[in-house]
């Protein structure tokens, strides 16, 4: 990578419309060797970027003393009067453009797919990668990256994910050491935070898809109302040669016109006019099946995943690899080996008289087509739901999914789900405050896998138990910091077998336990 001054960098934020003013000092010469925004992480050379709501004086102190060599601001600070400072307008869109530069524009040498949507972009995520590595590996060719809600890796390391977009500077270090060791490709999900915070950056893709639309997100730390969000969604249009749209989706048409400028709009759904066609969608042998038409294709999907709400995901990312030029019987072959952890998960007892659903549903619109799907796949069998709603934000779930379960399942166990800043139990009676229906039955338990435990013991026979809103996910949010948890998988998995082995006692012959007891 090319070796950048504090000069060249006062340069790239002038040319970017960023830079208010260049204060010197007679430390400005010399190579930046690292740029951060943690000072706990700053080392001799480095650049220290002032940015968050949360930001504090000391923090630039602290860089100071560990060797920052300038720092980047959107004021001056009496802590740093003796280095160098760049004052900017906007730290966000300056850290992402300063990310670019240090780390020598990588995406420019990948070729992208990003994933937009309120709910699916994770699952869709997992099912182009299997197409893309089952054609790579044709090819002879690395597999790909991926930056998702579970992890993040870039063709060397393997991380729990913090963010379901990167922020700027990790996005950056992620695409360097992927293009470093021969990985082409990457596809990631674009939250409409990422888009509003500008941790995109410049980064062009090759492909962007949108899923769906409703009213999530909002509240003070995210989106003040449903257009802010869903004008953030759009503005991934604007890094993508070639777009995926729904036509399944509200606000298909809008939609359809903000992804008019781009080379190739590919569209996608159940309706006659989608050029990625799904019809006859229907669960086979524990299997989501269904027809594909498409330009050169027509043919039989087989995903070995539950839940007929996953034929958008597929639609998706078929239509995704489409626009690609990936052969047919690659998109064929590597849907029928995906698999998603925490996404549709099912868990049975040896008697089947309990199935547990483990899946990251969390807003709205993904209680609606998950319900609708159980209704269909498990017709006539009670429904028990487990599930709880984030601290701090998206305030309209505990309302929404409050009224979702009251309408169609049969027993609620509300839990903690990264309640943050706030008490769960608070957070627990704002959504009991919306559950009206006189024959459902509601009870708050403070920890997951007791609640597991108790909802598999206690619900009534043939249940179908959905374990919601965290999927794979091994911590929780807390005021406290974060915590280490079970996950909800690994709770079904221990619960089942502890009611299994409770049944297996209990058919024993009385001579056969009188023997045992003794």
């Amino acid at each position: 990578m090319k070796v950048q001054t504090i000069g060249n960098y006062a340069e790239l934020l002038r040319r970017e419309g960023l830079l208010i003013n260049h204060i010197s000092t007679e430390k400005e010469a010399g190579e930046i060797t690292q740029i951060s925004c943690y000072s706990g992480e700053i080392r001799e050379g480095a650049m220290f970027l002032c940015k968050g709501a949360a930001f504090r004086e000391t923090y630039l102190s602290e860089a100071i003393l560990r060797g920052a060599k300038c720092y980047v601001s959107e004021k001056e600070y009496p802590a740093g009067k003796g280095i160098p400072c760049l004052l900017v307008s906007d730290i966000r869109r300056a850290m992402a453009a300063l990310a670019e530069a240090f780390y020598g524009y990588p995406a420019d040498q990948m070729r992208i797919v990003g994933i937009t949507g309120t709910k699916g972009k994770t699952t869709t995520a997992y099912y182009v990668r299997a197409v893309l590595d089952t054609w790579l590996a044709r090819r002879g060719e690395k597999p790909s990256a991926i930056f998702s809600s579970i992890e993040t890796y870039d063709g060397v390391r393997r991380e729990p994910a913090k963010l379901t977009t990167p922020e700027s500077l990790d996005l950056q270090r992620h695409l360097r050491t992927a293009v470093d060791v021969g990985v082409s490709w990457l596809t990631m999900e674009v939250s409409s935070q990422a888009m509003k915070l500008q941790r995109i950056g410049n980064v062009r893709m090759e492909t962007g898809v949108f899923l769906n639309i409703s009213r999530d997100h909002i509240s003070p730390l995210e989106h003040s109302d449903f257009e802010e969000y869903f004008q953030s969604k759009l503005q991934m249009f604007s890094h993508c040669r070639n777009v995926c749209v729904n036509l399944d989706s509200d606000y298909a048409a809008r939609i359809l016109r903000a992804a008019s400028g781009a080379e190739q709009v590919i569209t996608f759904g159940t309706s006659a006019e989608a050029a990625v066609r799904g019809s006859h969608i229907r669960t086979e042998n524990r299997q989501l099946r269904f027809h594909l038409s498409m330009p050169g294709y027509e043919g039989e999907i087989r995903i070995p995943m539950r839940g007929t709400f996953n034929a958008e995901n597929a639609l998706a990312a078929i239509s995704v690899c489409f626009s690609l030029g990936i052969p047919a019987d690659c998109i064929v072959e590597g849907l029928s080996n995906v698999r998603v952890r925490g996404r549709m998960e099912e868990y049975r007892s040896r008697d089947g008289k309990r199935t547990v659903l483990v899946d990251y549903a969390h807003n709205r619109l993904s209680f609606e087509k998950l319900f609708a799907s159980v209704r269909e796949e498990y017709p006539g069998r009670p429904v028990t739901v487990i599930f709880g709603c984030p601290g701090g934000k998206a305030y309209n779930r505990r309302k929404d999914l409050a009224e979702v379960s009251d309408r169609y399942a049969d027993s609620i166990y509300l839990v903690p789900d990264d309640p943050g800043p706030e008490e769960p139990e608070k957070i627990a009676g704002e959504i009991m405050s919306h559950i009206h229906g006189k024959k459902r039955v509601c009870t708050y338990v403070g920890n997951r896998q007791e609640a597991v435990r108790r909802a598999v013991e206690e619900a009534p026979e043939d249940a179908v138990v959905l374990v919601l809103g965290k999927g794979c996910e091994a911590t929780q949010k807390y005021a406290d910091g974060i915590r280490s948890c079970t996950p909800d998988s690994e709770s079904v998995r221990v619960s089942l077998a502890e009611y299994d082995r409770k049944c297996e006692t209990n058919a024993l012959p009385f001579k056969h336990l009188a023997v045992s007891l003794v």
